[in-house]
């Protein structure tokens, strides 16, 4: 288990009692003092893959400013030699340290670095593919609501049940999947709208 925080790892460290006697489980916990602080750029980029649990481990510790300062220099390097083993170093440094110290590092690379553009060009296109799929997801989601919204009130009015004005525009334009379920189950068993109506905390 990978713990960068003292008091997590200190609380992952702790012995486990499985119930059996003899039988105690004692987990494993790589903490901060396992980790070497790199601030050597040079070193990092030797063995980036150790940079990179460097950065997760001591990037907000007192030698924070240090180590992503070498962080920078390190992708610097990197990329001079192989940018696709920079963006990987950088995409990994990125996806485990805080997101403050993750601005600051940000910003150095903008305002620094003579790679920024070729570095940041995949996980531009990365975000953007990650910004479309969540908004896909949320376009499902509507459709969905949309869908179950108009089963609810096709099921009201073959049920006889009537519905003023507001209450068909608040079904209609409900897009909690859940309420509009929990709704339906109520559609089922009640006779007026005021009793399907009765558990919706807005109304």
């Amino acid at each position: 288990m990978i713990a960068p925080n003292p008091k997590v790892a200190e609380w992952c460290a702790e012995p486990i009692d499985l119930g059996h006697p003899g039988y105690v489980l004692c987990p494993m916990v790589v903490k901060s003092e396992h980790i070497p602080l790199m601030t050597d750029p040079y070193e990092i980029a030797a063995d980036y893959a150790l940079g990179v649990l460097s950065a997760c481990f001591h990037s907000e510790g007192p030698s924070g400013r240090e180590v992503l300062l070498a962080t920078q220099k390190a992708t610097d390097l990197l990329a001079a030699k192989n940018m696709q083993i920079a963006r990987r170093y950088y995409d990994d440094v990125c996806a485990v340290i805080p997101t403050v110290v993750r601005t600051f590092l940000e910003e150095k690379m903008k305002t620094e670095s003579p790679y920024f553009s070729e570095v940041f060009r995949d996980a531009e296109a990365r975000g953007e593919a990650k910004g479309e799929a969540r908004g896909e997801a949320r376009g499902m989601a509507r459709g969905m609501a949309r869908g179950e919204a108009k089963a609810l009130l096709k099921l009201l009015d073959l049920r006889g049940i009537q519905l003023t004005g507001e209450q068909r525009e608040r079904i209609a334009e409900c897009t909690d999947t859940v309420e509009l379920e929990s709704m339906l189950e109520r559609a089922l068993k009640t006779d007026s709208a005021a009793e399907l109506f009765s558990e919706d905390p807005h109304s």
